[in-house]
């Protein structure tokens, strides 16, 4: 697949960040301490940038930027500065 086509899957959707949990149950990713701290989810705008849609405590450094490595066919995860956090 190339950028273009994942732009056209990805963008202008809104992800849920969620993990697995040791008894392998869906969990989700709340951010913050206070009583109405949301969940992270991820929006990915055909500009490279990252958004966060929901009321988080604090915005993750890693969920800035994003990238498409076409020949490893991986989503790229980076920091503000353009630095590669993770990969998906």
């Amino acid at each position: 697949m190339d950028k273009t086509k994942l732009k056209a899957l990805i963008c202008n959707k809104i992800w849920i960040y969620q993990f697995l949990s040791d008894q392998n149950n869906t969990v989700l990713l709340y951010l913050g301490t206070e009583k109405n701290s949301g969940f992270l989810t991820l929006e990915f705008l055909k500009n490279g940038e990252i958004e966060i849609p929901t009321k988080v405590g604090f915005r993750p450094a890693e969920y800035r930027l994003w990238d498409f490595d076409e020949a490893r066919q991986e989503i790229i995860f980076m920091n503000q500065a353009g630095q590669e956090q993770k990969r998906a």
